[in-house]
């Protein structure tokens, strides 16, 4: 049978002699240390189970022992126990404080010590087993993760390479159905018009496993800006008019008159928004309806789309978000999907600091609303600065801003209007204008200083061209820019703050 095996730390030798022979006679293996550095020397090179360590002695005290062993990871596992000389409150609590795990007077009767130390070893052993399931199951996370990497990374490449043969093949589809290569009888129409709503449902499920690998990879990029939700949304409602009317289904949307000023990734919220509404007419029947609302509250814009359709069970309302989820249990046909928009919808406002929440009633209908949080001026301003240099560190590139400042005097609507004429002409995913304390405000992706400096001449051109052209306004202005280039000039968000708003 195995001993198990104790090392008592004492610096008198009959203190030490002493514990060894109550541990012999209760079956244990004692060893004995002098001092706290040979007590550490002896924990490198022997499996111990349990430490008596003595509270007073020399060059290293007991306190100072167990508190090198307690933060060192291969030993703070094993049991420890303060010896005292005598019964004082202080000593006592001056022990446990230091990371021992009981204590007991040298005086103690050999049942009590063996006690202790059993009731110790005992929770040693629990201890240790912890550990090791979780290793195991550390371990196991981390193979989980490799094999959910490799997944999404599997299923990205093969949606991706899928991608142009279904191009083709849809391109060749609609050549035909326009009868390019010769007229089509009734029947033939019929099948082709069939395989071409399957092409571009099987388009539809390619983007969203898409979407969902880039976001599960943290490849899904947000390249917010200053929007005006009100007018995206009169947009989008005009575009599904004709769409939804056709059904028979009422559709309705409420929001103020005015421009509600959004800071967000105007085409990701759209997605949120189409797949939305694309559930909406999955499940309302002919003679529903279905509204858009938009409401601003203090620090929050939300968005809410309300059909009259099929609802949701009860049941199903704790997974609507979790990916791969179907909720078609009704007889509206083609109510199937791929179960992702939801789930994507979700990511994407989480991704914005937004929320998103619905409440539904089985037979009756649903509401989906998500909301954006509303930023001030310069709250705006330090999110480019903040989005700009993250990307710039991720990527290993460049970011670029650009100040356009104006000397002479220009009306707010005019600078606002020149701001909005820039903004049509940055062309690149990612370059976004902002018009801040009377400068416009040009935020360049990957772009080094040579490319800002072309872009910035190119600038200067297009506002003195605007202002000459612009009819009505006769008064003289300069425009003169400056650029600042993390992390060439400077190497801080607070640095190339202080250097645009100098």
């Amino acid at each position: 049978m195995i001993k198990r095996k104790i090392l008592i730390v004492d610096d008198e030798a009959e203190s030490r002699s002493a514990i060894e022979r109550i541990l012999l006679r209760a079956g244990y293996e004692a060893i004995q240390a002098s001092s706290g550095r040979q007590a550490l020397y002896i924990l490198g090179q022997r499996k111990i189970e349990c430490l008596l360590i003595d509270h007073l002695m020399p060059e290293m005290s007991g306190l100072e022992l167990i508190r090198i062993i307690k933060n060192d990871e291969k030993f703070k596992i094993i049991p420890a126990i303060m010896l005292t000389a005598a019964d004082r409150d202080e000593d006592v609590i001056a022990g446990l404080s230091a990371g021992a795990d009981d204590y007991l007077i040298k005086t103690s009767s050999p049942e009590i010590i063996i006690a202790r130390i059993e009731a110790l070893l005992r929770l040693g052993k629990l201890q240790r087993d912890l550990l090791e399931k979780s290793i195991i199951c550390e371990q196991a996370n981390e193979e989980l993760r490799k094999l959910d990497i490799l997944k999404s990374e599997f299923i990205a490449v093969v949606s991706h390479e899928l991608r142009t043969p279904l191009s083709i093949t849809r391109e060749g589809l609609n050549l035909i159905l326009e009868e390019a290569p010769g007229p089509l009888n009734r029947q033939q129409r019929e099948l082709l018009e069939v395989s071409q709503n399957n092409i571009e449902r099987l388009g539809r499920i390619i983007g969203d496993i898409l979407d969902i690998s880039k976001i599960e990879a943290g490849k899904f990029p947000l390249h917010r800006s200053v929007v005006d939700l009100n007018q995206m949304l009169q947009d989008f409602f005009a575009f599904y008019k004709n769409t939804v009317e056709q059904k028979g289904i009422n559709f309705s949307l409420e929001a103020p008159k005015h421009k509600v000023c959004a800071y967000c990734d105007n085409d990701r919220i759209i997605q949120v928004l189409t797949n939305l509404i694309s559930n909406a007419l999955k499940f309302t029947k002919e003679g529903g309806s279905i509204k858009i609302k938009l409401l601003e509250e203090d620090r929050e814009l939300i968005c809410a789309i309300e059909d009259t359709g099929a609802g949701i069970a009860d049941s199903d309302m704790g997974k609507i978000f979790d990916k791969f989820q179907y909720f078609s249990k009704t007889d509206i046909p083609q109510a199937g999907g791929t179960g992702l928009g939801l789930s994507i919808a979700k990511k994407i406002v989480d991704m914005h600091k937004g929320r998103i929440w619905f409440k539904s009633k089985l037979g009756k209908g649903s509401e989906f609303t998500f909301s954006l949080p509303r930023y001030s001026e310069s709250e705006i301003f330090n999110e480019h600065i903040t989005d700009g240099i993250q990307e710039a560190r991720e990527r290993m590139s460049k970011f670029t801003v650009l100040s356009i400042s104006v000397s002479g005097f220009i009306e707010s609507a005019y600078l606002e209007a020149l701001e909005d004429y820039i903004k049509k002409i940055m062309r690149r995913p990612g370059d976004t204008t902002l018009l801040h304390k009377e400068r416009i405000l040009i935020f360049l992706r990957d772009t080094n200083k040579e490319n800002a400096q072309i872009i910035k001449n190119r600038v200067i051109e297009i506002c003195n061209k605007f202002i000459s052209e612009e009819k009505g306004y006769n008064k003289k202005v300069n425009f003169t820019a400056i650029s600042v280039n993390y992390p060439d000039d400077v190497l801080s968000q607070e640095d190339l703050i202080g250097k645009i708003l100098a």
